[in-house]
């Protein structure tokens, strides 16, 4: 799970940042983040396959409901739960790393979208 106003990131294992900082030896990424690859990894999202409850969760992002998604993605058979935790960290790693940041990202003023995939919006408040 993800908290981007927290700045707190928690797996089943435990609490892995926490309010911006890395715990018990956890690595925070240090290779710079795009808007390229989270457009990519939101994309991921969007069309990965939901596990039973999904709806019930609540996501920062919108993903195909199971009667949305296209063919060729439940072929591909991506758990949602899988390509969110991926999308939400890197996102969250990138802000803390400092490679996204609102002036990057030339957002308006509280949120950005997306020219890719207009579906994929960012809140100013997170960063």
């Amino acid at each position: 799970m993800v908290d981007f106003k927290k700045k707190t990131y928690i797996t089943t294992d435990g609490v892995k940042i926490d309010n911006g900082k890395p715990v018990n030896g956890y690595a925070i990424r240090k290779e710079p983040v795009s808007v390229e690859e989270l457009e990519n990894l939101y994309h991921a999202y969007k069309n990965s396959i939901p596990s039973e409850g999904e709806e019930k969760r609540k996501n920062y992002f919108r993903a195909y409901t199971i009667d949305e998604l296209p063919a060729e993605s439940l072929f591909l058979g991506i758990p949602r739960v899988v390509a969110r935790e991926k999308l939400e960290l890197t996102l969250l790693e990138g802000i803390l790393n400092g490679s996204i940041t609102w002036d990057i990202l030339q957002g308006g003023s509280w949120f950005w979208q997306s020219k890719a995939d207009p579906d994929f919006i960012i809140l100013k408040e997170w960063l």
